[in-house]
This record gives structure tokens, sequence and C-alpha cells, in this order.
């Protein structure tokens, strides 16, 4: 066996034996992550106190898989992926350059310049949300995000000082200073539900509506995109 292919042997063996022990203190552990692919396995105390994952990483956790450059596993169990982040959990893409997951917990924060939150739930196309830092719970399938979030697409624009989606239902709630344009409807409020399969906005709190032959303010109710009206 030439040294090549005794290398590439020893990567696959260690990802081998690093998905059998993934879980360090396993019991507290409320995700299962395992190590799919990686390139190189290192370990070098002056950089981290772990291991490093190097070139074309992938990962599962749970039902999600996640992409990255490198990655680095902490002793403590902690993940942190690095460099053109990309993480799938079924309808839900969520990309950016940074994510450090806590597998003890299922949370994990994507950072970067810009994240991308792509929802694919709707047959009418997919929905792309705008934030600079998003946190995301493996076990529920929820992201939340704060700092502002903008979702543009063509018929939409929505922005928010913060808000959530739901990877089963595709629901969006945003929340403070809401702006949201979809079609030719305009409303503004500091909370709005947002149902894209079902057409409908959900208006907990009051709210003007506005549309091109006039308008109202909704004390609390729903507002039927199809029908237009609530």
């Amino acid at each position: 066996m030439n040294n090549a292919a005794l290398s590439r042997f020893l990567v696959r063996l260690m990802v081998c034996v690093l998905c059998a022990v993934a879980p360090l203190g396993a019991v507290a552990q409320t995700v299962e992550v395992r190590i799919e692919q990686a390139d190189e396995i290192a370990r070098n105390p002056s950089v981290v106190d772990g291991q490093r994952l190097i070139r074309d990483v992938r990962l599962s956790v749970d039902e999600a898989v996640v992409y990255c450059d490198s990655a680095w596993r902490y002793t403590d169990g902690r993940f942190r992926m690095m460099g053109d982040v990309r993480m799938v959990d079924g309808p839900l893409t969520l990309l950016g350059q940074s994510l450090v997951l806590h597998p003890d917990s299922g949370f994990g924060s994507m950072t970067g310049p810009q994240v991308r939150l792509v929802d694919r739930s709707d047959a009418s196309g997919e929905r792309t949300l705008l934030t600079r830092k998003t946190t995301y719970d493996f076990r529920d399938g929820v992201a939340r995000y704060s700092g502002g979030g903008e979702v543009t697409t063509e018929g939409e624009q929505i922005t928010s000082e913060s808000g959530r989606y739901f990877r089963d239902s595709g629901q969006m709630d945003f929340f403070g200073q809401v702006q949201m344009v979809v079609d030719t409807l305009q409303v503004s409020a500091e909370r709005i539900g947002y149902l894209p399969r079902h057409r409908k906005l959900l208006l907990n709190v009051p709210a003007e509506v506005r549309y091109p032959s006039g308008g109202v303010d909704c004390v609390r109710g729903e507002w039927d995109l199809e029908a237009g009206g609530g």
C-alpha cells in the first residue's frame, strides 16, 4: 500500500472511530453529530484544544447535514464549522461563514457578513431571509434571528428587527417595526405572522393594512391574501 492510499485509509478509519464515539459525554447530548467526511483529521494543541477537520468536511446533525471547508471539534463536544458553511435540513438551507454547534443543547449559531436562510417549503418558489446572525434549534427545526432581517422575492419585501422561522410549517414570524409588502398589499405592525403555503397573515397586534383601493386599521385577526380580506 503506497503512502497516499495509506493516508486515505487512515482518514476513513479515524472517521469511523469518531462516528462510533462522536458524543463526548454522550448521555447529556440531545442531538447526534456524526463526522461523515474529512480529507484530513489532525491535532495541533497550539491551534485548538481538540481535533481539526480539514477540507471537504461533511457532518450530520440528527437529520440535517452540514458542509464546510474546515471544522474544529473541541474536547467539550462543541463544533466550529468554518468557510462557506452550508446546512441543509429538509426544505431549509442555512448559509454563512461560521457555525458554532453545541450538541448538548441542540443549538447552533450561524454568523457571517451575511447569513442566508433559504426556505423551499412553498411550491411557488424559494424564499430567502438575509440576516447577520441566525440561531437554529436542530431538535425542533426553529430558526431565530435578531439585529434586523430582510426577505426579498419577486412579489415580497419584508423587513423586521427580529423573527423566527419554522422548518416543518414554513411559517415566518416577524417582530419589531415590521414593514411588509406582498403583491400590492402593504402592512405595518409590531408583529406579523406569515404562512406562505396558505397565503395568510396572522395579525395578533394592531396593524395598518393598505391596498390600492383603500385600507383598514386592524386590531387583530387574519388576512387572506387570496381573498383580499380578513
